[in-house]
């Protein structure tokens, strides 16, 4: 029986009682029936309910797992991207301290360079001096030869 034909029966039966004008026998023979089917359209709807409920639950659970999941993969992405940058800024960094190093070294050849340089200069300047004075004193010894030739 469907529950608009329930309701219909229930409905009939209430007639019924108010028809008789609530006789005595009348009401202890309906009403068990009213009662019954109210009764049974409360389950019906009850259990519409319950499902309704437990569907509910069922798509909130699968959606919770997959939320679940998502944040799962979004943390093990997550890791691995972490990791892959520490390792990049590893290999960067030990990098950096090898060009480091490099630097320090050529600094130390620039200067070292830089310190011949000045020794070579201050040689060549000696030597330049050197140079100049003595074809000084031979022009003076010419000039003196030839002033006493005189």
């Amino acid at each position: 029986m469907s529950d608009e034909e329930l309701e219909k029966s229930i409905k009939g039966y209430m007639d019924v009682i108010i028809e008789e004008r609530a006789q005595e026998n009348v009401v202890i023979q309906t009403y068990p029936l009213v009662s019954l089917g109210q009764y049974e359209l409360q389950k019906r709807q009850n259990n519409k309910i319950i499902k309704l409920t437990t569907g509910i639950s069922i798509v909130s659970l699968l959606v919770a797992i997959s939320a679940l999941a998502i944040a799962l993969t979004n943390t093990r992405t997550s890791e691995r991207w972490e990791s892959s940058q520490i390792g990049a800024l590893q290999t960067i960094s030990s990098s950096n301290e090898a060009q480091k190093l490099k630097l320090i070294e050529i600094s130390h050849q620039l200067k070292t360079i830089e310190n011949i340089q000045n020794r070579q200069s201050n040689i060549l300047s000696t030597h330049l001096m050197a140079i100049q004075n003595n074809t000084a004193n031979k022009a003076l010894n010419s000039d003196a030869q030839k002033a006493r030739a005189r």
